[in-house]
C-alpha cells in the first residue's frame, strides 16, 4: 500500500492569500472601508466621544447610500 501511494502525483493545493481579511477589504467599497476603520478605532480606544462620532450609511455593496 505504501508503494502505491508513492507512485501517485502530489495533490495540487490552490494558493490562497495569506490574509483573507485584507483581500476582502480590497474588494469592499469606500463606505465599508471607512466604516471598518471607524469600528477598528473604537476597538482600540476605551472611550468614544458620542457627539463627534460619524458612522456612514452604507449599502450592501459597501458604497455610500444617496441619502446620508
Amino acid at each position: 500500500m505504501v508503494a502505491e501511494m508513492q507512485d501517485l502525483p502530489p495533490a495540487k493545493v490552490p494558493i490562497l492569500p495569506k490574509d483573507i481579511l485584507n483581500s476582502r477589504k480590497a474588494l469592499a467599497g469606500p463606505c465599508r472601508r471607512k466604516l471598518d476603520g471607524i469600528i477598528q478605532g473604537m476597538k482600540d480606544t476605551s472611550r468614544v466621544m458620542a457627539l463627534s462620532l460619524y458612522l456612514p450609511n452604507c449599502d450592501r455593496k459597501g458604497f455610500f447610500k444617496r441619502k446620508q
